[in-house]
């Protein structure tokens, strides 16, 4: 009798699980070693930041991303509730409408999405990277943009149609602002994906 005998993989060379507990360590796992290779921004006074690129010796990478990853699933939840028409999710002032509306400073947004956005920029803020939310459920809700891949300012008119005018000037603050939006909503896919856990 003729057997075959296959080498039994090592742990080394063991495949990541598409769903359940294990890749949601793998990818928290991920967006700490990501966090982990960044910069922590501190701002100084006069406005001025400081980056220090020393390596991080405490587990500050790890306990911010599974905020985000928590964030990321609250936000999408939120997103689910709110392509379904589901009221309660939107700001109890103006219902959504947002015009003028000083509680929620014209957005439109429910008091609890506002927080876990700020929450997210301010952690995003922190390894020098830029939150960026998308509202739509099929997707990601999270995505983290470093500041680095974002095109020099002189450039972002040959990237970004700017829908005012012909020549955009990125020598206005507003229109510089306007022009990494614009980038930034084109080009998110390349920053690095916040998956909510428990998919």
């Amino acid at each position: 009798m003729n057997t075959t005998i296959r080498k039994s993989k090592s742990g080394l060379e063991a495949r990541i699980p598409d769903t359940g507990p294990a890749r949601d360590a793998y990818d928290v796992a991920c967006t700490a070693q990501f966090l982990g290779r960044r910069p922590i921004v501190t701002s100084l006074p006069g406005g001025e930041e400081h980056r220090d690129y020393g390596r991080h010796l405490t587990l500050g990478p790890a306990r911010h991303a599974v905020t985000l990853h928590r964030i990321s699933g609250q936000l999408h939840r939120i997103a689910e509730h709110e392509c379904n028409g589901d009221p309660g999710y939107d700001c109890p002032k103006c219902h959504g409408n947002g015009w003028g509306c000083q509680a929620c400073e014209g957005t439109g947004d429910a008091p609890r999405m506002r927080r876990l956005r700020a929450q997210a920029r301010e952690i995003a803020a922190h390894y020098g990277l830029r939150a960026y939310f998308q509202g739509d459920p099929r997707g990601c809700s999270l995505y983290l943009i470093d500041e680095g891949d974002i095109p020099a300012v002189e450039r972002l008119g040959e990237y970004v149609y700017s829908g005012d005018g012909d020549n955009p000037d990125p020598t206005t603050l507003e229109m510089r602002e306007k022009l990494r939006a614009r980038w930034i909503e084109s080009n998110y896919t390349r920053g690095h994906a916040v998956t909510r856990l428990g998919r």
